[in-house]
């Protein structure tokens, strides 16, 4: 009964020493994206263009009713009050809005405003800052996959899923040792 004891628990020990290994391999794993600074970057020169078109419109929008600049602002107004906020959304929400900003922008009439305003070449940065920063998601998403193909698929949450039973055990066996025969210490 002792040996079956001692080879149970030699048996658990090294596969739990496996599965410590394969997580040290995933916990020293390269964890940044190259794409990364550009994303951010990206991000942060979308949220500038944004505020910038927002508050230029804005200001022309409280001009008096009867300049000439106050009926573009006005076909503006329920687009770009729709869409005020959208810089504090978080990145993925935020980059679908711009989608449709660009979409509701899209009429010959939105854009005969935006000229008239003289909004045009920002909205048009924000929407080349939108695709550059979609281009990185999509290489970052990429190389991801890739990191995850070469470790056959496996990811630490895995591994450590697999680990957790293999743990139990190891200390259900040592519980049970203490039982059958307690140390003095």
């Amino acid at each position: 009964v002792e040996l079956d004891n001692q080879r149970q628990g030699s048996v658990l020990r090294q596969t739990l020493h496996q599965q410590v290994l394969r997580l040290q391999d995933f916990i020293n794993q390269q964890r940044a994206y190259a794409q990364t600074p550009e994303i951010t970057k990206q991000d942060n020169k979308r949220d500038s263009l944004w505020k910038a078109l927002w508050y230029a419109w804005y200001y022309i929008d409280q001009l008096d009713p009867t300049d000439p600049l106050a009926q573009h602002s006005a076909l503006l107004r329920p687009v770009m009050t729709a869409y005020k906020g959208m810089w504090k959304h978080e990145m993925t929400k935020e980059t679908e809005e711009i989608k449709g900003l660009q979409r509701d922008l899209s009429p010959a009439a939105m854009q005969q405003a935006l000229t008239a305003l003289g909004l045009t070449v920002i909205a048009q940065q924000i929407f080349a800052a939108n695709a550059a920063l979609e281009q990185q998601v999509a290489l970052r998403e990429h190389d991801r996959g890739q990191r995850i193909a070469e470790k056959g698929g496996e990811t630490g949450e895995s591994i450590r899923k697999q680990t957790a039973p293999v743990l139990l055990e190891l200390f259900k066996h040592s519980n049970a040792l203490q039982r059958i025969a307690p140390t003095d210490s």
